[in-house]
């Protein structure tokens, strides 16, 4: 649920909480809300204390972990589910968030 007294921030997030898996930007968020990057950056740093595409980010690592805590999916099919260019780039960010591969994430249990 996305519920914000800015209309523009809760449009802007109800769109990435909706399509973030489907490799948005955040010029596809800017287009969605027809709004500037610096205002629409500046709405999520005071409201969230992160970018547009923090949030992004945030979301896609969260559903790979949920795919691979809840699934035996291959990591390139966890990777496109959750939004990544391939699996690389999930390989990548789980390293520098999480300090680990999503390998080691899966069996650990999550």
């Amino acid at each position: 649920i996305v519920a914000h007294a800015d209309d523009r921030l809760s449009a802007a997030l109800r769109f990435i909480r909706a399509n973030f898996q489907n490799r948005i930007n955040v010029d596809d968020v800017l287009r969605h809300v027809a709004v500037g990057r610096r205002t629409l950056f500046n709405k999520f740093r005071a409201a969230l204390g992160r970018t547009p595409l923090a949030e992004i980010q945030r979301l896609r690592l969260e559903r790979a972990c949920d795919l691979l805590k809840d699934t035996d999916l291959p990591l390139r099919q966890v990777a496109t589910l959750a939004g990544y260019a391939d699996r690389h780039r999930m390989l990548c960010t789980f390293r520098k968030r999480l300090g680990m591969t999503p390998e080691r994430f899966r069996s650990r249990g999550g």
